[in-house]
């Protein structure tokens, strides 16, 4: 049995760290149309990234935490 195929519309994706290659990863994801929310322990990159819309979350929790 085929494993079932992920909707970028509506699967939420989380990921963490955007430094040099995490960035990238995340905005190619987001440019794509993927549901994405991102965490970095720093401000600084994480900032750089909500330029482009990414919405950033409050924490590592809140961005594990199932959405409601």
């Amino acid at each position: 049995m085929a494993a079932p195929k992920l909707n970028k519309d509506t699967a939420r994706t989380g990921f963490i760290g955007l430094g040099l290659l995490g960035s990238r990863f995340a905005r190619r994801l987001h440019s794509s149309g993927w549901n994405l929310e991102v965490w970095n322990h720093s401000s600084e990159q994480a900032g750089a990234v909500r330029q482009n819309g990414i919405p950033i979350a409050a924490s590592v929790t809140a961005l594990a935490s199932p959405t409601l």
